[in-house]
């Protein structure tokens, strides 16, 4: 039997002291052992919703509730109240005491060990000053950690400790505070969801009976709620921006059955809804339409319960051009792609010296924070479908890593076309899976005085060329050997971004010999 085998029984071993602990656990020790004296443990607590009669709508249910309290009952596991059982079974300061004289005798070893360090070392400088050197090789003796000392399944009280931190739970003891501000909570949770007319009730019951049997030091806590009648969405309307802008979100609210009249009127649905919205505009081709620019109004005093919604669109706020310590507003606007630019931060192709072509043109050495480009080439297709979209500039210097055309392919903000956001997602997804950049950094360029973007990639090529090596053992029909493999990669093949792998192994294996010398 291999020392693996051992290890594989010993775990199994533990395991199964683990599981007949927890069997153990669940018909012994009082869940309320360790609660002090005058507190009472947090046993679980009970939602209680009244709805409205004859009210078809109900959104509110208890999982909603529970997550906005602040104190939650003493955690159960498979129904039973498992974690407090193991925090109260096993004895923390004893487990906390050996940890101590453990860590103690761990730095008394290592205090030894430096002593045995020092002296060899002293007595390597002898011997190297003898030798009239002053080099030597010293000695290094490996401390043991005293801060987060490794343990193991042999550790003394491992499973207590294992069964401790993975399991074990202390009491929750009953805090009126904070019970009374889980009320609040509540409370301001139903006024965001639509029922500004609920009341919330909280009672903490002590000793209660359960099953025919007073349970003592412990306590519950029933959450009374009546909803009454929420607040309605009677009519939605919109007021500013663009008409086009009205339709987009008229069609995604049909579409996705948000914001109907006869809907609660549900604030927390409009905050998440602000961000889809101005993300749905974005892709609509409405340049840095953000959620700043929605504002719901809500007007509850024409009727009882109802909501007169409206959806103002607000514009866009820029810097001025003449005076950059001012802004101006701007109308939202249908915008297209202007200029496309691909900038090759890279020095490594260029033709003599760099630095000094950059100072003899008096241009910095950074360009924010990428290399400036010396070289440009205008791509213009033709012959091919839709040749006067894929137009595009490329800057570099001296020789550009990939050829224009496979850069334009992975564009998808093609000149002239319409602009939307998903667009700039796909295209840096695609030149991110070419995976010969070790930096791409887009940047779009707003043209305020037309309805034009023009559209700048920054793109630091990565290493394309690299070697492996991988050594390993063989047996094969137990003849024993050792091999190696070295691999070449290429990334970049004909500056295309094709891929080639190559590898080349050999190896050497012992053989038995052919001829017995005794025979």
């Amino acid at each position: 039997m291999n020392a693996f085998s051992i290890f594989v029984e010993v775990k199994q071993l533990h395991i199964k002291y683990a599981v007949y602990l927890s069997l153990l656990l669940l018909v012994s020790c009082n869940i309320t052992k360790k609660v002090p004296e005058n507190a009472y443990l947090f046993r679980d607590h009970d939602f209680k919703i009244n709805h409205t009669p004859g009210e078809r709508v109900n959104r509110i249910d208890r999982s909603e509730l529970e997550k906005v309290t602040r104190i939650r009952p003493t955690r159960k596991w498979v129904f039973t109240f498992l974690p407090i059982r193991a925090h109260n079974l096993i004895d923390q300061e004893r487990l906390e005491r050996d940890i101590v004289i453990r860590n103690k005798q761990t730095h008394e070893q290592n205090l030894r060990k430096l002593e045995r360090q020092k002296r060899k070392n002293e007595a390597r400088i002898q011997r190297a000053e003898k030798r009239g050197d002053s080099l030597y090789k010293p000695y290094r003796v490996k401390l043991r950690d005293t801060i987060k000392p490794r343990t193991s399944i042999f550790t003394p009280g491992f499973s207590f400790r294992y069964i401790l931190n993975n399991y074990g739970e202390p009491p929750v003891l009953i805090n009126e505070n904070a019970i009374e501000r889980s009320t609040e909570q509540m409370q301001l949770y139903l006024m965001k969801k639509g029922y500004y007319n609920a009341l919330v009730r909280d009672s903490i019951i002590y000793n209660p009976k359960i099953r025919l049997r007073k349970r003592k030091r412990q306590a519950l806590v029933d959450y009374h709620i009546d909803l009454g009648r929420p607040h309605v969405i009677d009519s939605i309307y919109f007021e500013g921006g663009d008409r086009r802008i009205h339709v987009i979100i008229s069609n995604y609210l049909n579409r996705n059955e948000l914001l109907k009249a006869g809907h609660v009127f549900d604030r927390e649905l409009l905050d998440g809804l602000r961000m889809d919205l101005a993300r749905t505009l974005r892709n609509e081709t409405f340049y840095e339409f953000s959620p700043n620019h929605i504002i719901f109004k809500a007007d509850t005093t024409i009727r009882p319960n109802g909501v007169t919604l409206g959806i103002s669109i607000l514009p866009r706020t820029i810097r001025d051009p003449n005076n950059r310590d001012s802004i101006r507003s701007i109308p939202h606007r249908m915008y297209k792609i202007g200029q496309v630019h691909f900038h090759i931060a890279d020095s490594t192709k260029f033709e003599g010296s760099f630095m000094g072509e950059l100072k003899k043109r008096n241009i910095t050495h950074t360009h924010g924070n990428f290399l400036p480009t010396l070289d440009t080439f205008q791509y213009e297709p033709t012959g091919i479908i839709h040749a006067r979209h894929r137009k595009a500039t490329f800057l570099y210097n001296g020789a550009m890593n990939v050829t224009p055309e496979i850069l334009e392919m992975k564009n998808y903000l093609e000149h002239d076309h319409w602009y939307r956001a998903y667009y700039l997602d796909r295209s840096y997804s695609q030149l991110l899976e070419m995976d010969v950049f070790q930096t791409i950094q887009p940047v779009l360029i707003d043209r305020h005085d037309s309805s034009l973007i023009d559209v700048h990639y920054y793109l630091v090529p990565a290493k394309v060329q690299g070697f492996t090596f991988e050594p390993r053992a063989t047996n094969s029909n137990g003849f024993l050997g050792v091999a190696a493999s070295v691999n070449y990669r290429h990334k970049n093949i004909l500056k295309k971004a094709g891929k080639f792998t190559t590898s080349f192994s050999a190896g050497i294996e012992t053989q038995p010999p052919l001829i017995d010398a005794e025979n």
